[in-house]
């Protein structure tokens, strides 16, 4: 009896001690493998930012309900070589800012003080948006970018610091798009529709909006290095942005973003792992709640999407279109750029952000780092159609050129949005043919179901949308704020492929007539009334060349000052050819009454007379004149 007692105690001591060297060797791999992902982490990002020319950047990684780590890399001034800590140093986050707008609105839903689908108009006291579609813009709405704003750029950002946050009253009376579309129709990023969620915090809760996040979401969470926006007093703890050429890393100019609740946080590594955390957790961190579970559940909860098979957007997060899993918000200034990202079921997520405008390469490199080190894939959600079926529906309407529906309507930044236009065509097959810059988007698809076309070679998505109005809608499976692309109307589509081609297209025949008769043998000497005709014509062609740079330059410049600059050459262009050309079509008549000008030299300089006015008109048409 007692040697089996013993013998029972033996094997249970050993049971324990069993289970206690198991629990610690499952520890010990699980630590060395966050071990080796710090030590790997260290690797790449000193590797990107060589290879990428970034100057510095920050990252923090959290897991399980804390951080991981926070690093810093690389140098937040390179002129003092300072390098960067990930404690103490800001960067700017852009628009992840939204994501702060997007708590603090729903703060107040949580205190019943507003509803997420009341029209908002019940809310402002002040100012009213101007809606003529059917649906209410709600908050909803704006959490989902589906408010239906135009776009507007000027005057929501200026090239300096100023003493003092800019009011948002006045951003929003002065600045704010009119809606173009029925709320709730399609996704169309807006920076605007933002500002306006920050403008209702302010409305009701009775103080501004900068005030409310630093009292409400910086305070409980201890975020003590960060700031709400740039100003001169605060400038020394940003790290300064760059930009890089052949001649190394230039500094930037910092700014102010007028529509601050959609862009203007400044924050530090350790700063944004707390935020980072606390919708991990669902609203909370230490015991601090900054939302309720539910609301912050929903934020990370697809509430809108085109499709089914589609991305959408949760209220503040959208979904990464690689895998739906998986929540986030990306940021971009003319020199920071950001992305907080997390995998709310797997409990693990990350911010990064640095110092160099390199459009998104390295985060992109980033992120499938990050996912792929910690066996998440990308492109795990790519709807995989089993069958396809032939589509025998009239889909001739959709035909056309389309242009992304975030883009300026108005004012002399029109033409950016028409620059990068998409075609959309259907083969004998009805299977659509669509043509675009990005060769993975561009191709043939296939008819799947009701007005989804699938490109077997990548399993990319096309979905075809009819509007309220009857407007036709492409939707790519491409990063969710980006996704929609409207067709282009009878007279865009006119003044873009007709109107344009036909003026542009006459400087070159101009020239390439002036090489061949360089090496004509019996040249025409002209004199008189065809010799004025000649010089004309032949100043017209100089002048709408000179009207195709400035029109470029028009749309590729970043600086205000210098666009109005480039705006008011326009218009003197434009009014040089309004004269030349009045001049060149009276020395046409002189000339045909006296007959001495050949019915070639009148056709051509007919058709350069035409372009002239053509090229007017254009310009007009992009909103450059002043008249």
């Amino acid at each position: 009896m007692v040697s089996l007692r013993f013998t029972y105690k033996k094997v249970t001591l050993l049971s324990m001690i069993l289970l206690l060297l198991l629990s610690c060797f499952s520890y010990g791999i699980e630590n060395s493998r966050d071990f080796d992902f710090d030590q790997d982490l260290d690797q790449f990002m000193n590797k990107a930012l060589e290879e990428n020319n970034v100057a510095g950047a920050i990252v923090v990684v959290v897991k399980d309900g804390e951080i991981l780590l926070e690093k810093g890399y690389g140098y937040s001034d390179i002129t003092s070589s300072k390098k960067v800590d990930p404690l103490v140093d800001q960067f700017q986050i852009a628009s992840v800012t939204k994501l702060f707008t997007a708590t603090a609105a729903l703060q107040l839903v949580e205190q019943a003080k507003i509803d997420l689908n009341t029209d908002i108009n019940t809310y402002l006291k002040t100012y009213q948006v101007e809606n003529e579609f059917s649906s209410d813009l709600t908050l909803y709405h704006l959490l989902t970018n589906t408010g239906g704003f135009g776009e507007n750029v000027i005057g929501i950002y200026y090239d300096e610091l100023f003493d003092d946050i800019i009011p948002l009253d006045n951003t929003i009376k002065e600045t704010m798009p009119k809606m173009v579309r029925n709320p709730g129709e399609v996704i169309q990023y807006s920076n605007h529709g933002f500002a306006l969620a920050g403008y209702l915090v302010e409305n009701i809760s009775g103080i501004q909006f900068n005030e409310y996040v630093e009292n409400n979401i910086f305070a409980p969470l201890g975020m003590t290095n960060s700031s709400y926006y740039l100003n001169k007093s605060n400038k020394d703890v940003i790290s300064k942005g760059y930009s890089y050429s052949s001649d190394g890393f230039v500094e930037k100019q910092l700014g102010t973003i007028a529509v601050h609740p959609a862009g203007s946080i400044t924050s530090s590594a350790n700063d944004m792992g707390k935020f980072l955390l606390a919708h991990m957790n669902d609203g909370e961190l230490n015991g601090n709640r900054i939302l309720s579970e539910e609301l912050s559940k929903e934020m990370k909860t697809q509430q809108f999407a085109q499709n089914s098979i589609l991305s959408g957007y949760g209220l503040g997060f959208f979904q990464n279109y690689k895998n739906s899993d998986i929540y986030m918000h990306d940021g971009d200034t003319d020199s920071f750029t950001s992305q907080l990202s997390l995998h709310p079921e797997k409990e693990i997520g990350y911010f990064i952000s640095y110092n160099t405008m390199d459009d998104g390469v390295l985060r992109d490199q980033f992120e499938e780092f990050f996912y792929g080190y910690h066996d998440i894939p990308l492109f795990q959600n790519n709807y995989k159609a089993e069958s396809f079926t032939p589509n025998t529906d009239d889909l001739s309407e959709f035909s056309g050129d389309y242009v992304f529906v975030q883009r300026i309507t108005d004012g002399v930044l029109k033409i950016r949005g028409l620059f990068l236009k998409m075609t959309v065509k259907f083969d004998s097959d009805n299977n659509l043919v669509f043509k675009v810059f990005d060769s993975k988007m561009g191709g043939t698809y296939e008819h799947y179901e009701d007005n989804i076309f699938i490109k077997k070679e990548n399993n990319k998505k096309v979905l075809l949308k009819t509007g309220s109005d009857g407007q036709k809608y492409i939707v790519i499976d491409m990063k969710v704020p980006m996704q929609t692309l409207e067709k282009l109307d009878t007279k865009d589509y006119i003044f873009e492929n007709y109107v344009r081609n036909y003026v542009f297209i006459m400087p070159f025949i101009g020239i390439l007539l002036w090489i061949i008769s360089l090496f004509r043998k019996n040249k025409v000497k002209h004199e008189g009334a065809t010799k004025h005709v000649k010089k004309l014509s032949k100043g017209i062609n100089i002048l709408i060349f000179i009207i195709m740079v400035l029109i470029i330059v028009v749309m590729f410049t970043q600086s205000d000052s210098f666009r109005v600059m480039i705006v008011l050459i326009t218009n003197i262009v434009s009014g040089l050819i309004t004269g030349i050309s009045l001049l060149l079509f009276l020395k046409i008549r002189t000339a045909t009454k006296k007959k001495v000008i050949s019915i070639w030299q009148v056709s051509y300089t007919t058709l350069v007379l035409l372009a002239g006015i053509g090229a007017v008109i254009y310009v007009s048409y992009l909103d450059i004149l002043f008249i």
